[in-house]
């Protein structure tokens, strides 16, 4: 499959470039990891891209994620980085789960958000898994 930079972006995608993405090509995973790869090959220095669920797939600048932005915040709050604890459940949340002082997956996360952090949860995301983050980590400290 080859693919190619669009110089001019349609009215659309300016607008709603995911929505734009996902409902009018309506792309698949197959493709969407094809792309992945092509993107992380063609832009290794300027872009990263991964997936925040099986059919969303995110593409940002290098160098810029969650975690970074953890330890900025974090930073600017004056709040020592092991201090601090964060929630993830994908890809996308990675960064943010190594920066933390306590990175927490949801049960239900992906076995990669799973494996970089500190603690899983009992409880799932849509099942108060947070509650349980708060309750374990913040209030009974």
């Amino acid at each position: 499959m080859a693919f190619s930079i669009i110089r001019e972006e349609p009215a659309p995608l300016a607008q709603q470039a995911s929505s734009f993405l996902l409902s009018r090509l309506a792309i698949t995973i197959a493709p969407l990891e094809t792309f992945r790869q092509w993107v992380l090959e063609e832009y290794p220095q300027q872009l990263d891209a991964f997936f925040s669920c099986e059919q969303y797939l995110e593409i940002i600048p290098r160098g810029l994620s969650k975690g970074n932005a953890l330890v900025q915040l974090a930073q600017r709050l004056g709040i020592p980085i092991e201090n601090t604890v964060a929630a993830g459940d994908a890809a996308n949340d990675l960064s943010m789960l190594r920066a933390a002082g306590i990175g927490v997956a949801m049960c239900n996360g992906t076995e990669e958000a799973k494996a970089v952090a500190d603690a899983v949860t009992c409880r799932d995301n849509n099942h108060d898994g947070i509650a349980e983050i708060i309750e374990k980590y913040l209030v009974h400290r």
